[in-house]
């Protein structure tokens, strides 16, 4: 079971010992990611290992990361069927799966832009209608970090969390959430203010409704973020973001006894600004 220790443990790793992992690990690392072939809003997947030493039996390149990975040439890679909740789910599938790493004391790192894509898609073998929204490299974590990790952490401040009456609402978004730190919800709600995202945006906002027993999620962009994505043309990293959320939430209401479902509703709350976009709900 994933708990918030994992979460809490969770660092992004660019500099990795050049040490293969051993068997056993390997091994652990493949089965669980089996268990993982569909995401919790329905859209198809599969994650799979990246073994260096297979793609090079294989005749393929090494995988591509543009300089900013050192030390592992081992990646954890994922596709998925495009679908209305493609990139959540993925998302989703994809934290639950470092997490997992995270507790065999491996390190990893979101990449969802500085990766070699045809390269990539080689070595999944992609199917018709599949798409590589992100990927991470996976290892032994190296004592020190490299140069790109280093930049990273001083410009995106990547420790640095929002305060949770920022992030997270009472019924409507004109009311503070204030909860009891022994409350599940708190715990639930913190694991997600944990969360990694995309140049540490942080882009999740709740609204706990404790009557009705549902956590409703949305999504705020900044200003033209969406409309220059789709002229772009490139992957809505902030969906990925969403569906680490629901894992994040997931995994921190679980740990306390408290399992829910996840569904789309028409009309969460009242009143919804334009830079809030409601992704989905979990019902307790």
């Amino acid at each position: 079971m994933i708990t918030s220790q994992a979460i809490e443990k969770r660092i992004s790793v660019r500099n990795f010992l050049k040490k293969e992992l051993d068997q056993e690990t390997k091994a652990d690392l493949k089965l669980f990611l089996k268990t993982i072939q569909q995401g919790p809003l329905g859209s198809s997947l599969r994650l799979e290992l990246l073994e260096s030493d297979i793609l090079k039996d294989n005749g393929l390149k090494k995988l591509g990361t543009y300089g900013t990975i050192t030390g592992t040439r081992d990646f954890l890679a994922g596709a998925v069927k495009q679908s209305q909740f493609d990139l959540e789910d993925f998302g989703y599938a994809m934290e639950k799966a470092i997490l997992y790493a995270t507790t065999l004391d491996l390190g990893t790192c979101w990449i969802g832009a500085n990766f070699n894509k045809t390269q990539f898609t080689q070595a999944l073998v992609l199917k018709d209608n599949e798409i590589i929204p992100a990927i991470t490299p996976i290892g032994l974590p190296a004592v020190r970090k490299n140069w790109f990790d280093l930049l990273v952490h001083i410009s995106a401040k990547s420790r640095n969390r929002k305060e949770m009456k920022e992030l997270f609402f009472d019924t409507t978004f004109e009311k503070e959430l204030i909860l009891p730190k022994n409350d599940p919800g708190y715990h639930g709600l913190n694991m997600v203010r944990l969360a990694p995202s995309a140049v540490n945006l942080q882009p999740w906002r709740i609204i706990w409704n404790k009557q009705a027993k549902i956590f409703h999620l949305f999504l705020e962009r900044k200003k033209g973020y969406k409309k220059t994505i789709e002229m772009m043309g490139k992957v809505d990293l902030q969906r990925i973001d969403m569906g680490i959320a629901m894992a994040h939430l997931e995994v921190g209401l679980n740990e306390k006894g408290v399992t829910g479902k996840w569904k789309k509703v028409e009309s969460p709350v009242e009143k919804i600004s334009e830079e809030r976009e409601y992704i989905i709900s979990y019902f307790i």
